[in-house]
């Protein structure tokens, strides 16, 4: 009865707090204000409080949760105090998120020598990129964190990926947080960097892409948390 009573708890909460969220995510939308930093932040924010609610006692619960806490932080610098300085400092920041979804895909290992090759995986792509991009690459220091940050979310998508049966739901949410980041990068110098030009261009600062994959995927993470059972995989 009690367990009947939980989801029934969790079923109202994803309901309302969906409603909330895509409320606001869907003014923005038709409204077609962009600049409105407050409705987007708030947004980010439920979704933390959504997925604390009901954080549990595993460790799958408690990375995702730390996860989605220190993406409030990062956006407290990139979209409530935007400059230059605050890019810096929020993208240090959200070197944090990727850490913590980093531990979840070593809670999601089946032993330890495919939690090795975790590790190894990420350690050997970021020494190629800092050794290899710029010999190519004219990179700043905020370029070469953001390709390490990359660098590291596309492992975790692959693990995702590799786990779907079980993890289908933190996938789709990553796998739009991924893009989101990807269409970030572009938009802010990798478009030059990479010298991309053409109709893709025009393309991807016409339609904001990153606004429209970044709140969605955030929530699906948080529900994924929310709905993840307490014990499962629990170290």
């Amino acid at each position: 009865m009690e367990k009947k009573n939980i989801n029934i708890l969790k079923i109202l909460a994803t309901i309302l707090f969906a409603v909330a969220i895509f409320g606001a995510y869907f003014y923005v939308i038709f409204k077609g204000d962009f600049s409105t930093p407050y409705l987007s932040y708030g947004c980010i924010g439920a979704c933390f409080v959504f997925a604390f609610l009901f954080i549990g006692k595993s460790l799958k619960k408690c990375f995702l949760c730390l996860a989605l806490a220190t993406n409030v932080v990062a956006d407290y610098f990139l979209v409530l105090m935007p400059s230059q300085e605050n890019k810096l400092i929020g993208l240090c920041v959200f070197c944090g998120v990727q850490f913590f979804y980093f531990l979840y895909t070593l809670v999601l290992a089946k032993g330890n020598g495919t939690r090795v090759i975790n590790i190894a995986l990420r350690v050997a792509l970021c020494l190629l990129a800092y050794f290899l991009l710029p010999k190519y690459f004219v990179l700043s220091t905020l370029e070469m964190i953001s390709v390490m940050y990359i660098l590291n979310s596309f492992v975790t998508l692959l693990i995702l990926l590799i786990h779907l049966k079980t993890e289908w739901l933190t996938f789709i949410g990553f796998l739009l947080f991924f893009i989101c980041d990807v269409f970030v990068g572009l938009t802010n110098g990798g478009v030059e960097v990479l010298g991309i030009t053409g109709a893709f261009v025009e393309f991807i600062f016409k339609y904001n892409i990153v606004f429209y994959t970044y709140i969605p995927g955030i929530f699906l993470i948080a529900t994924s948390s929310v709905w993840s059972k307490n014990g499962e995989n629990k170290k």
